[in-house]
């Protein structure tokens, strides 16, 4: 079996990897100047994870936008009659867009949402939400982000190039 390593789902997986390994740094870390090192680097992957998704949407939806011939023809007739032309189809097209779009979003929001509470438990577990020296609260939350990675990675992987080359019609 080929592997195409230039594919958006293996680019995606690669940078969630990355971005595990750098919250392992956190570990290690005890200077404010490594804390901004890590969280500097930790914006290149981030910017992948945010960039991706949307692109494999536009890339479905552009996908199954495209007319067809029969479509075409029914608009060519329609244009040379006198009957108003149907915009019938590109308001569904857009419509099918900000439907898939929306329950993109609420699947973005969901995880932010669990993660804020996780979070807030981790802080009130961590000396009551006192946030001083010797407290680790704020580490513990983000080597909480090396599971999430490693998870979202593997989901990622689990498009496979077959199933990633159908989507985008290759």
């Amino acid at each position: 079996m080929h592997c195409d390593y230039r594919t958006l789902p293996l680019v995606w997986a690669f940078s969630l990897l990355s971005f595990a390994s750098l919250m392992s740094y956190t570990w290690c870390i005890d200077t404010v100047n490594g804390a901004c090192f890590v969280v500097a680097l930790a914006g290149i992957p981030w910017a992948i994870t945010n960039w991706i998704p949307f692109t494999l949407i536009s890339e479905y939806l552009n996908r199954n936008a495209n007319p067809t011939e029969e479509t075409i023809e029914r608009v060519c007739l329609t244009v040379r009659s006198d009957e108003p032309i149907n915009n019938e189809t590109p308001r569904i097209n857009q419509l099918n867009a900000g439907v898939i779009l929306g329950i993109h979003n609420i699947f973005i929001v969901i995880p932010q949402l669990l993660s804020t509470g996780l979070t807030s438990l981790v802080f009130a577990l961590y000396d009551g939400g006192n946030v001083g020296v010797g407290n680790d609260a704020f580490g513990a939350c983000l080597r909480l982000g090396i599971g999430a990675s490693l998870i979202a990675s593997i989901l990622a992987l689990s498009i496979t190039n077959q199933e990633y080359r159908e989507m985008v019609a290759l």
